[in-house]
């Protein structure tokens, strides 16, 4: 699963679940959490001169269509950097 949310001794788990138990309805079993770019990277986000790019000409119209044929276009889509609303 994308950030290890099935493992609670997770860094990124904890990091996300303190996130999602301060929003009104929100639960782990309850979310679609998705990674914008599915493949992997040498080098992490913020050191990847071309993530941004690759993220807008590969990845984003293929997330959209995702999400738009599985959910309502009212349900929000909640990111968790700067870097993924740069890349969309």
């Amino acid at each position: 699963m994308v950030f290890e949310l099935d493992n609670p001794k997770s860094p990124y788990f904890r990091s996300n679940k303190k996130n999602i138990d301060l929003v009104d309805g929100l639960s782990m079993g309850n979310i679609y959490v998705q990674n914008l770019c599915r493949n992997y990277f040498a080098e992490e986000t913020s050191k990847n001169k071309a993530w941004i790019e690759i993220a807008k000409k590969y990845w984003s119209g293929f997330l959209a269509k995702e999400l738009d044929s599985m959910f309502a276009t009212s349900v929000p889509v909640l990111i968790t950097t700067e870097f993924i609303y740069k890349g969309i």
